[in-house]
């Protein structure tokens, strides 16, 4: 086991991360709430080194508190270095703040990003001209990013990366198919802010293609699927996913009885993710436990709805959420983004669904309501928050 000077990590016992849309004055004041002490002397490894937020898609952010040990565990296991080629890397995104600082830190890599504190007024723009410029040649992206560049760098002959990594959605041929327009390669990267990363899987082409498959677990790392009583499901029935691996949180800060609930004596942590292994021992994440939609004693997976539809030509996005009326059984509804002069109908996406129920041999409930968008809310990582998305549906429907 390293310790914690032979990595060379710095002398802080805490760091605060700070959103980049956040006021620099707002942060000072938290910060003040925490009067600062410099230590001079070797640090606890079960000591708090970063403070960081989740994502919110299921309700407010939670602060993740990870301890000088976890990150120590991590880099033994590899569990956050990506072989990535040269020594600069592009990373502009929140979601990848602490992952670039360890790997500045441990991996010698010069990381490349805007400043965000006075927003561009083009940001993709702003982002060509600096991956141009410097040069870079591998970066960590999201999916709004990746988008936004392609209207920069359209050559596929002529790609602006030899390798990216992303993280934080559900990996679809389409999106896949998106990335690999700008990089020689996509490394997708299934992790937890309460950890780092959980598997790993290399894309170089959308041949044989699986969505969902998030690839083989990091060394060190167990995982288990077990139902809403704690049953552990049989191997490939899906099931909410269990995790032990290097470099586990110590807990969310100020929420000692959610603690109890989410970490286990035994040394587990219980994620809010739905997957499954199969028989090559990839991992399978199917989309968020509280997303799951129970109708008539059913489990309803929206992602694998989602997949069928998301595979007619007219359709750019889709999100399927539960619609409640009171007293009765949540209804599905698919909502759907048309291409461009789409005359796309009810009858063709629900067709879609019957198709692929009986293509992959598992039964699909098509939706009871198709509901046309003009667009999906996603934040800045390209993540949906449901609740946001049924407000909307909600409020259109008068419900």
């Amino acid at each position: 086991m390293s310790s914690f000077h032979d990595l060379g990590m710095p002398s802080v016992t805490t760091a605060l991360c700070v959103e980049r849309q956040g006021k620099v004055s707002q942060f000072l004041a938290l910060l003040a709430r925490y009067p600062s002490v410099y230590v001079d002397e070797e640090l606890p490894e079960t000591s708090i080194a970063t403070l960081s937020t989740t994502s919110g898609t299921t309700g407010v952010p939670k602060l993740v508190m990870r301890t000088h040990r976890s990150y120590i565990e991590d880099a033994d296991a590899g569990g956050f270095i990506p072989q990535w080629p040269g020594k600069k890397t592009f990373m502009n995104s929140p979601f990848s703040w602490i992952v670039g600082s360890l790997l500045d830190i441990l991996d010698g890599y010069t990381r490349v990003q805007v400043d965000m504190w006075t927003p561009p007024e083009n940001l993709h723009k702003l982002n060509a001209e600096i991956i141009t410029r410097e040069p870079v040649r591998s970066a960590f992206l999201t999916p709004p990013e990746v988008q936004g560049l392609l209207e920069y760098f359209s050559d596929v002959d002529n790609k602006p990366f030899d390798a990216v990594v992303s993280a934080g959605f559900l990996l679809t041929r389409q999106i896949c198919e998106m990335f690999l327009k700008i990089s020689h390669q996509l490394t997708m990267r299934y992790g937890a802010s309460e950890g780092a990363s959980v598997s790993f899987k290399v894309h170089r082409s959308s041949e044989n293609f699986q969505d969902f498959n998030c690839g083989q677990l990091i060394k060190g790392t167990r995982v288990k699927f077990v139902n809403e009583d704690g049953t552990e499901m049989a191997p490939g029935i899906p099931g909410k996913l269990m995790l032990q691996m290097p470099g586990l949180f110590s807990g969310y800060m100020g929420q000692e009885e959610l603690n109890k609930k989410v970490l286990t004596s035994d040394g587990w942590f219980v994620n809010n993710d739905i997957g499954y292994l199969d028989k090559e021992g990839d991992l399978f994440v199917i989309g968020r436990y509280d997303n799951v939609i129970r109708k008539n004693g059913q489990m309803v997976y929206p992602s694998l709805i989602e997949k069928a539809i998301r595979q007619h030509p007219m359709v750019d996005s889709v999100i399927v959420v539960p619609i409640s009326e009171e007293g009765n059984q949540p209804k599905i509804c698919a909502c759907v983004v048309g291409k461009a002069y789409s005359t796309l109908t009810r009858d063709e996406v629900t067709k879609m669904v019957e198709l692929e129920s009986a293509k992959d041999g598992r039964v699909l409930t098509p939706p009871d309501l198709v509901l046309f968008l003009d667009s999906i809310p996603m934040n800045s990582r390209g993540k949906i928050k449901v609740s946001t998305v049924v407000q909307a549906v909600q409020a259109k429907l008068q419900l």
